[in-house]
């Protein structure tokens, strides 16, 4: 595997010797591209028409602004922080052959009857969860709209830190609205595990390899076997007139090689298939609304025995470390709550564990409270 580059862009010389030291390469003053129009297609054609509140040569939403127009329009503006131009286009001549997502392919692989039907493609944008954040504003009424980037300048993950967003990473968000007198409303922590097993399943089944050992690592990463960290989802939500309003975002490691490792990568020498971002996102979209209705059809009991076959974590014996002391308990991780929460067992009792405000390193057999200075 190659070095990794790094951008350095202020004083940051003790590090970037530690990391030369490290084998990473290190580039100064790497040029931040500049951020694109966006490209928006719906299948049919005549979906973009029926969403309630999308209008034409306005500006909608906020932060960014979202401002549609026709593709044969010659006088749209140039993209900015606060104002995306977007191009509306056809299924006949999907996007221009300049962009670096084919439709067709991925229009080929989604099956679901809402989800991803309506897509936004960025090729460089700040990041799509602000994207969607905007959308859900401008078109509360209107669900599923997906948006994916080719590249972030400016991903976010949990607790604010910042994702490494390069090319090859299948980069994507959607709006996703949950009536709250529903079983999946009563138990929306449940969300960004359906959406984990989504994309675990996904992979798997594109590949046609059942046991290729793509993990979920409670409550939010995804992971090739224990080694190497390959994505991670976040989710954001507001309460209106009944409904969870939902902004769904994940980043997938496709066919990115740095900074850490990606699934192409990662497959058997037998293997003489490769996955492309198209197919990744649709997949997992399709795999979404799947376990979204047998969630909501058959309960969570059902859904878990899924979640299960994907997760790191069974009687794992790990490290608890006390907010209140520095003593370490050992537990053992039983599985998940009713809340989707983990469950450990001590030696006097059983009881549930929140990722609010711990840090898990699970991976290094340690549960501890995360502490703010």
């Amino acid at each position: 595997m190659e070095p990794v580059k790094f951008v350095a862009s202020f004083n940051t010389s003790l590090l970037c010797e530690s990391l030369k030291l490290l084998g990473f390469e290190i580039k100064n003053n790497q040029e931040v591209p500049d951020l694109t129009h966006g490209y928006f297609i719906c299948q049919p054609d005549n979906l973009v028409w029926d969403m309630e509140g999308l209008e034409y040569g306005s500006n909608i939403g906020n932060s960014p602004k979202l401002l549609f127009e026709s593709i044969t329009n010659k006088n749209i503006p140039s993209p900015t922080p606060l104002c995306l131009p977007i191009k509306v286009c056809r299924q006949k001549a999907g996007f221009p052959d300049t962009l670096a997502f084919n439709t067709k392919l991925y229009y080929e692989t989604l099956k679901t009857k809402c989800i991803g039907r309506a897509l936004l493609y960025i090729s460089v944008t700040t990041t799509t969860m602000d994207i969607s954040k905007s959308l859900r504003l401008a078109m509360p009424n209107v669900n599923g709209i997906t948006v994916v980037a080719g590249y972030q300048t400016n991903g976010i993950g949990r607790s604010g830190n910042q994702w490494l967003s390069p090319k090859g990473c299948a980069l994507f968000s959607f709006n996703y609205n949950v009536n709250l007198s529903s079983i999946l409303g009563s138990n929306a922590t449940f969300i960004q595990l359906i959406l984990a097993v989504s994309i675990c399943d996904a992979i798997c089944s594109l590949l046609d390899l059942p046991n290729f050992p793509i993990k979920i690592k409670w409550p939010n990463d995804i992971y090739y076997n224990r080694q190497y960290k390959l994505g991670g989802i976040m989710i954001t939500s507001s309460m209106f007139k009944g409904f969870l309003q939902c902004v769904i975002g994940a980043g997938i490691n496709v066919s990115n090689s740095n900074p850490t490792a990606c699934i192409n990568d990662l497959l058997p020498p037998d293997c003489d298939r490769k996955l492309s971002t198209e197919e990744v996102v649709a997949k997992t979209l399709n795999k979404f609304e799947y376990y979204t209705n047998m969630f909501e059809n058959n309960g969570k009991d059902v859904f878990l025995r899924h979640y299960y076959n994907f997760w790191l974590h069974s009687d794992e014996e790990v490290k608890l470390q006390h907010s209140d002391s520095d003593v370490k308990e050992t537990v053992v991780i039983k599985g998940l709550d009713e809340y989707g929460y983990l469950e450990v067992q001590s030696k006097q009792t059983v009881f549930s564990v929140h990722d609010n405000g711990n840090t898990f390193d699970m991976m290094k057999g340690l549960i501890r409270p995360k502490y703010h200075s």
